[in-house]
């Protein structure tokens, strides 16, 4: 259990201790250390050590962290471990993609429903996945039990779209497109502008070679 409120700034590091410490477990490693998780974080040792200060897990010098026991505490912090059923709105190539992700499924995000207008791929599945015309949304929302939204539909409809995504009840909704929509401050909504961040990539890079 968490000592405290969890600091904002350190939510994405959280994030990232778990995703390193399932990979030590997938390689079968019993312990890591602070500077094994500083090294692939690109951060001070100090800092991890801080950051898991908020975690009823201690690590013993010259020695590391249980594995087992730092994803414990992480999973608790970060409620990782619940299913969400999640519906997936726009099924282009990206949104056939993101339907194919297993990552979602194994981290208990469950696509158990995909809509589009294309007459064509409605009442298709795509990867075991049913396919709904737009207009059923907010029907099986209501009786799938539907929590998240993956919004992968073209930019001009963006905003439309998650309006009537917000309206049939989902509270959390992914944009994968590069609009800025703007919804209730009851929802909670991220965006996903890959461009943008290939963007601050490569802004990032040029800042690199200027230093050499």
């Amino acid at each position: 259990m968490s000592k405290g409120i969890l600091p904002g700034r350190s939510l994405k590091r959280f994030f990232s201790y778990y995703r390193e410490v399932l990979e030590a477990e997938r390689v079968e490693v019993s312990l890591i250390s602070s500077a094994n998780l500083a090294k692939a974080l690109g951060i001070k040792a100090s800092q991890v050590r801080k950051d898991l200060n908020y975690l009823n897990c201690f690590g013993r010098r010259g020695v590391g962290y249980s594995v087992e026991n730092l994803k414990a505490e992480l999973a608790v912090v970060l409620g990782i471990g619940q299913t969400w059923n999640v519906a997936l709105v726009g099924v282009g190539k990206l949104g056939r993609a993101l339907l194919s992700y297993h990552p979602f499924r194994v981290s208990g995000y469950l696509i158990t429903a995909a809509f589009d207008a294309d007459v064509a791929i409605v009442g298709t599945e795509i990867d075991g996945v049913p396919v709904y015309h737009i207009d059923e949304l907010a029907s099986v929302v209501a009786s799938k039990g539907l929590e998240l939204c993956l919004l992968s539909v073209q930019a001009d409809i963006a905003q439309k779209v998650a309006t009537a995504v917000e309206a049939a009840g989902i509270e959390g909704i992914m944009n994968f497109t590069p609009v800025n929509i703007r919804l209730s401050d009851d929802t909670c909504l991220r965006t996903m502008d890959m461009v943008e961040q290939m963007n601050v990539l490569t802004f990032r890079l040029r800042k690199n070679r200027l230093k050499r």
